[in-house]
């Protein structure tokens, strides 16, 4: 029969009775025996010098309940290393987070404890302890942001799943993403990109917990562990409070800088139940979060998996969609209600996907706005689309200019002016019938150089219209710096106008204002005959949308106006009638 194994226990507790309870619960372990020493928290430095060859240590707080757990840094400042088991009848998780934090290796609620739980937390404590010890030579912060690397995570991770398996507790796993961060690296450089991070950190532990833990775990990736998470809400509610304080604009050697954040969450034990899953399942959501528009949070549901290798799927045959002639353009027309005729046409890039047909621009462009190659199928985008409209005015169809987007990474790139020029030489289109739409956080993130590529687009004669307006933080004052021709009111705006009287308020003062500044209004994405009526109301200059007509090949287009003519062809009541 094998010798049982002798453990050395200093207690600690101001309570005679503490040393008898244990000497109880601990009596019918058969696995070892234990040799009990007890101390009191103002008699450490005596205990300790008269013996310093304890396993563990077990503080009592029954009696010594101290909010700021002293005693803890005490017995580590005369003992280094000690293991630590704390006991307590205080139904307070987030107290027994603070006793981890502080040093304790282990905490246990003595109302539902038992000589096997507290044998399994002395050995656990001890384990716990040669671990730390194993590690301590290892950096676990991480240097620029002063978070935890992945290695304290995994650690605190570990130790949360274990606490909340044994309370049958909850934990949340929250996985934060920039969005769009590679592009803002490249345009501010190293130095301003690495304060950046540094506010993010920043704000991300500001809207957290003491006990809570956030990591740096990449280049602009955070995640954050939540212990005692029992309910989504509760998660939900800190994923809202990070969203909200990263879509605050950061300043960083003077400038201003909008980054936003895409979250995925995963739960304990519904996600899974080791630190891998959690962090994967996180991921995943994260993923979806940024694929449905980014700046939220998605949790983690089971059909994720599959919706991960769609979209990984998709990114890599979009690398070769341009080489074998899968990419199209459609046009819709935009309406001049000052006169009820075409004014112009907005370009939209669609995928004729082999597998899954033809796949509108919502379904793909935030996939390819990140990839090296959205320079050369911007390149096409904009050579097809002049060609187009060259074909169009030459066969008397003179619809205006030919409305073209343009992603931050084009605008950005020294030699667009270049490309642009060598496209218009290329096709024969008038520079006055090129309209190059940009981004009103394309603006934002990048004044200074936007300002210079802009200035000079419009000196070869192009003009300028800046897109979704209306939702971000850009002030009339870009508009006169950038001077730009026109502003398409954001369709969120749209959408809402006539539920919302705080929208509607909105896009009645931008038409005002835009009206005082020369600047030309389109409502894009007008649905419904209610919009169109409010819109109309509104004075707007110009409208798009399904209800007006919908975007087609080009071919179907110039048949349709061909056919109708160029003027508004709807059936509205007779008064709107006369109104237009």
């Amino acid at each position: 029969m094998p010798e049982k194994r002798a453990y050395r226990i200093l207690t600690i507790a101001d309570n005679d009775s503490a040393i008898p309870e244990l000497e109880a619960m601990l009596g019918d372990e058969p696995a070892a025996t234990f040799n009990f020493t007890p101390g009191k928290p103002d008699e450490l430095s005596r205990v300790l010098r008269g013996n310093d060859t304890f396993d563990v240590a077990v503080l009592d707080l029954d009696h010594c309940y101290t909010p700021d757990l002293a005693v803890i840094p005490e017995l580590h400042e005369h003992s280094p290393g000690l293991p630590l088991v704390v006991l307590n009848q205080q139904a307070d998780v987030d107290y027994s987070i603070l006793a981890l934090r502080k040093g304790a290796q282990d905490y246990l609620d003595k109302r539902h404890c038992n000589s096997a739980h507290l044998f399994h937390a002395i050995r656990y404590a001890m384990e716990r302890a040669r671990y730390l010890r194993k590690i301590a030579e290892l950096p676990t912060y991480e240097p620029l942001t002063g978070l935890a690397n992945r290695l304290l995570l995994d650690d605190r991770l570990e130790q949360a799943i274990e606490r909340a398996s044994r309370n049958r507790t909850g934990i949340a796993v929250l996985y934060i993403d920039l969005d769009n961060f590679r592009r803002i690296d490249e345009q501010l450089g190293r130095r301003r990109s690495d304060k950046l991070l540094r506010q993010t950190a920043d704000r991300i532990r500001n809207c957290l917990r003491g006990c809570d833990t956030v990591a740096r775990v990449g280049g602009d990736e955070f995640v954050v562990l939540l212990e005692s998470a029992n309910h989504a809400h509760g998660a939900g509610s800190v994923a809202s409070k990070v969203i909200s304080a990263l879509s605050r604009h950061m300043v960083t050697d003077g400038k201003a800088v909008v980054t936003g954040c895409s979250i995925g969450i995963s739960l304990f034990p519904q996600c899974g139940r080791n630190i891998n899953d959690l962090i994967y399942k996180a991921e995943l959501a994260r993923c979806r979060a940024y694929a449905e528009g980014g700046s939220r949070y998605c949790f983690y549901t089971g059909n994720m998996d599959t919706e991960f290798i769609h979209v990984m799927n998709l990114e890599n045959e979009l690398a070769n969609a341009l080489e074998r002639k899968e990419f199209c353009l459609h046009y819709q027309p935009r309406f001049n209600l000052n006169n009820a005729r075409v004014c112009g046409s907005e370009a939209l890039l669609c995928w004729n996907h082999p597998r899954l047909g033809l796949l509108l621009p919502e379904d793909f462009m935030h996939y390819l706005e990140n990839r090296s190659i959205v320079h050369e199928v911007g390149e096409w985008i904009l050579e097809t689309a002049c060609e187009t409209s060259k074909r169009w005015h030459q066969s008397g169809l003179c619809v205006g200019p030919m409305s073209v987007n343009i992603t931050a990474r084009q605008l950005l790139d020294r030699n667009f002016v270049d490309t642009v020029e060598r496209v218009l030489d290329k096709t024969g289109l008038p520079s006055c019938l090129l309209e190059l739409e940009v981004t009103e956080q394309t603006l934002i993130n990048n004044e200074e150089v936007c300002s210079r590529q802009l200035q000079d687009l419009r000196k070869i004669g192009v003009s300028i219209s800046v897109d979704d307006f209306g939702t971000g933080h850009c002030s009339f004052d870009y508009l006169r710096n950038f001077l730009v021709d026109t502003i398409k009111l954001d369709r969120s705006l749209i959408e809402h106008i006539g539920h919302r009287s705080t929208d509607s308020t909105i896009t009645t003062a931008i038409v005002r204002l835009a009206r005082d500044l020369h600047v030309n209004v389109v409502a894009d994405g007008v649905d419904n005959i209610d919009q169109f009526k409010l819109l109309f109301d509104m004075a707007v200059d110009e409208m798009q949308g399904n209800f007006l007509s919908p975007a087609m090949p080009p071919t179907s287009l110039r048949n349709y106006l061909l056919t109708n003519g160029l003027e508004l062809n709807l059936m509205f009541e007779s008064d709107l009638k006369m109104a237009v």
